[in-house]
């Protein structure tokens, strides 16, 4: 079906105008015997047919755009129910890699990681790009290269604890200097991050305008 290039209200009020005229004129050419009488009801025949075909076109483009719009409203609901829950996803894998740089820690001869919150991390960042391939094409995400960076964090972290001394009798200092240096690297997965959610939350916003 060709898409319908003028307004249907501004047809409408034209082809209105017109079968007015041709009725006008008719009923002219009539009354001074110009045509034959019959030809009223011909006339007459013709503008209501006119009428009620302008009518019924009107009311179908303005049917046909309602629903567009109701498509549309429709399709933004889901999306905007995609994306909020695509930006938990994100704040959840946020939690989990934090909580496995966090968890790096000497424990006497050894440097012990959380493996628990770094399988969690891994499946959470594939989780996204799920919402990322299905749904949302353009969010700048790109989850090996972000899993693989947490990991090279994880290792910046081990060589900040193994600058520890070893035993449990140590200075506190060494200590207090790792986990000031694990918090940066904290920071750098925050930083990682950060266009993701700055383009989820835009998207969802987006989908709100559209929403209401």
């Amino acid at each position: 079906m060709k898409e319908y290039r003028y307004d249907p209200f501004v047809t409408g009020v034209f082809v209105g105008i017109g079968l007015l005229l041709i009725w006008y004129f008719s009923s002219l050419a009539i009354e001074k015997k110009i045509l034959p009488f019959y030809f009223d009801h011909i006339f007459r025949f013709i503008t209501i047919l006119g009428g009620a075909f302008v009518a019924f076109r009107f009311n179908s483009m303005l049917e046909g755009k309602r629903q567009e719009r109701e498509r549309e409203r429709n399709k933004n609901s889901l999306l905007l129910d995609k994306i909020e829950h695509a930006i938990f996803k994100i704040h959840a894998y946020s939690r989990s890699g934090k909580k496995y740089l966090w968890s790096i820690k000497r424990d006497n001869q050894d440097i012990i990681r959380d493996k628990e919150a770094s399988t969690e991390a891994r499946e959470l960042i594939y989780e996204i790009e799920v919402y990322k391939n299905i749904y949302f094409e353009e969010m700048p995400l790109d989850p090996s290269a972000l899993y693989a960076e947490l990991e090279r964090l994880a290792g910046e972290c081990d060589k900040h604890w193994m600058r520890v001394p070893k035993g449990e009798n140590t200075d506190i200092q060494p200590k207090l200097d790792a986990c000031k240096s694990v918090a940066n690297e904290v920071q750098k997965l925050d930083a990682l991050l950060a266009p993701v959610l700055e383009w989820c939350l835009k998207a969802a916003d987006s989908y709100k305008e559209v929403k209401t």
